[in-house]
């Protein structure tokens, strides 16, 4: 289990062979600002966006609530291009669960 330094709260991460091509070394993952002992919020999005199980895409959700309009534009660039439809999607839904609630 993980802390998100971001947006405060556990999430489990497993390791996953499909995602060692992408990130082979932990120092390739990128650190969260305040604390360089906690992934930062870009590379954990972008972790869960190329594992792509259920599991992980409603943290993507989850993770994404709290994120103001400005901090979601900084991620949707820090994630390569190839996922960012992915991340917009789970965005929407993430803001009609915000407008449900």
């Amino acid at each position: 289990m993980a802390i998100c330094a971001q947006s405060k709260k556990d999430i489990d991460i497993l390791l996953d062979p499909r995602l060692s091509a992408l990130h082979p070394f932990v120092s390739s993952v990128g650190a969260s600002p305040r604390d360089p002992t906690v992934v930062g919020l870009a590379s954990l999005l972008e972790l869960k966006l190329v594992a792509r199980r259920h599991q992980d895409l409603a943290d993507v959700v989850a993770l994404l609530k709290p994120v103001s309009e400005g901090a979601y534009m900084e991620l949707d660039a820090a994630v390569p291009l190839s996922l960012r439809p992915m991340l917009q999607g789970l965005r929407r839904d993430a803001l009609e669960e915000l407008a449900l609630s």
